[in-house]
């Protein structure tokens, strides 16, 4: 584990090129889309279409695959971030919250209205649900209500009709293991760097409770004064848990090597944090304040000092970052408002879909986006000696990156070549086809180094 945060820390101080974010939110009529925005140009690339109402979602460790619950729908939407192909999965009943295993072969959705987790593989083609497991789940309206262990092994969710409890899930059997009660309504969880404590934030008794991972005991309950926890951010280099704290204006520091709290960090008196997040270099805590319509950054290079607020939009939600720049969700406002980390300024909103909560980022692989619209039409042209059928092709270049060029061939397998045109062609003629005979093709876009994008196709007439 050493070893992995190290590699971590390291890689943010580098700038992060490309780097995505996505952003789920409700389309105008109905339905909900995705809006997928480049962090280094603050410009929209593409948006997706996926369920009703989509409130939750998870990208995987490996940067493929971003999963979003649609919590009106019992849905969820698997998205390929190669390609931005799709994959909808009927689960239980209103999904509000996702979790993806380290090594990116599961996801598990928990089903608030039916009381189950569902997971889904998504290691086969397409992505499928596995199984449901009865776990009595149920999801406080916070972002952190499930936690996965470090290692994978375990998922921690919330239950019970009060939130007052935890369902262990053995990860490898798919099992609950016997329910952890505490005393009072879980709002969020976190886990500690070394894997070996939960914390679970009690929002009505003003406590975290720790949990020992190992042999899933309680531990005595920390105080975080007198409002009520409702986020956890983790500073793996310092060892510390900060917990922000609503009603209070306050965010309390836990000294993770002692399990005690440390002085509480005011914020101003008309910011009501609704998530905090450590910036990628460790050196600022945010604070996403859902009352105050603002963000406030805490320099925590050494004892933590309050830096000015930053306004941004109408009931902000969420934060996420690349190695220069801040994207923050506002739910009112059905736009995102990117700061730069550098000077710590706001600039201009960028509109998304409507009532954005939690967003995910994502660094694009080298293969080159799908091209899209991909249809066709039976072409016959007559002369005095011959009469030609021709299959005319037309799509839609990638949302994203150029294609050097592109390719269509006549098989699944990609060995029977049709033909190719260059990157500014969009149709495709096949001469010479038979009536009465079924063809599919299959396009792909190349870029200039070689790399071909996952294949699209057609079948007609």
């Amino acid at each position: 584990m050493k070893k992995l945060l190290l590699i971590l820390i390291i890689f943010s101080f580098s700038h992060l090129k490309a780097v995505n974010a996505l952003v789920p939110g409700n389309a105008p009529i109905s339905g909900g889309i995705v809006t997928v925005i480049d962090m280094d140009n603050l410009t929209t690339i593409a948006t997706i279409p996926v369920g009703s109402d989509p409130q939750r979602m998870a990208v995987s460790s490996d940067k493929k695959k971003a999963v979003v619950a649609n919590l009106t729908d019992g849905t969820v939407t698997v998205i390929d971030l190669n390609t931005f192909l799709t994959t909808t999965i009927a689960v239980g009943i209103t999904p509000f919250g996702v979790a993806i295993t380290p090594d990116s072969s599961k996801a598990f959705v928990v089903n608030n209205g039916s009381l189950n987790t569902s997971v889904i593989d998504l290691t086969t083609s397409p992505p499928s649900l596995l199984t449901n497991i009865n776990s009595g789940s149920h999801i406080n309206g916070g972002f952190q209500g499930m936690a996965l262990t470090h290692d994978g092994s375990k998922l921690f969710v919330i239950a019970g009709a009060s939130y007052d409890f935890i369902v262990p899930i053995d990860v490898a059997t798919l099992t609950p293991l016997t329910r952890i009660p505490l005393a009072g309504s879980i709002f969020s969880m976190a886990i500690s760097p070394d894997g070996n404590t939960l914390l679970a934030a009690l929002n009505n008794n003003h406590v975290v409770t720790p949990i020992d991972v190992p042999s899933l005991t309680p531990l005595t309950d920390i105080s975080v004064g007198s409002g009520a926890p409702v986020s956890i951010a983790i500073d793996s280099l310092n060892n510390i848990a900060y917990v922000a704290n609503t009603n209070s204006h306050t965010i309390t520091p836990i000294d993770l090597n002692t399990l005690t709290p440390l002085t509480d960090i005011q914020i101003p008196s008309g910011d009501e944090p609704q998530f905090i997040a450590i910036t990628p270099d460790n050196t600022k805590l945010f604070s996403v304040n859902v009352i105050g319509n603002s963000v406030t950054p805490i320099d925590i290079t050494g004892s933590p000092v309050v830096l000015t607020d930053i306004a941004v939009g109408n009931l902000p939600q969420y934060c996420v970052f690349n190695s220069d720049m801040a994207l923050i969700t506002n739910f009112f406002s059905s736009n995102v408002t990117p700061i730069d980390l550098a000077t710590l300024t706001a600039l201009t909103n960028i509109s998304v879909a409507s009532q954005p909560s939690q967003a995910g980022t994502y660094i694009p692989s080298n293969v080159p986006f799908a091209p899209s619209n991909f249809s066709g039409k039976r072409i016959v042209t007559k002369s005095v000696f011959e009469k030609d059928l021709i299959n005319s092709l037309f799509w839609t270049p990638p949302v994203s990156g150029n294609a050097a060029f592109y390719k269509i061939f006549r098989n699944s397998a990609l060995t029977d070549l049709a033909g190719t045109v260059s990157g500014n062609i969009t149709t495709f003629n096949d001469h010479n086809r038979k009536q009465g005979v079924v063809y599919t093709y299959y396009l792909v876009a190349v870029d200039s180094n070689g790399n071909t994008s996952a294949p699209v196709f057609l079948s007609f007439p």
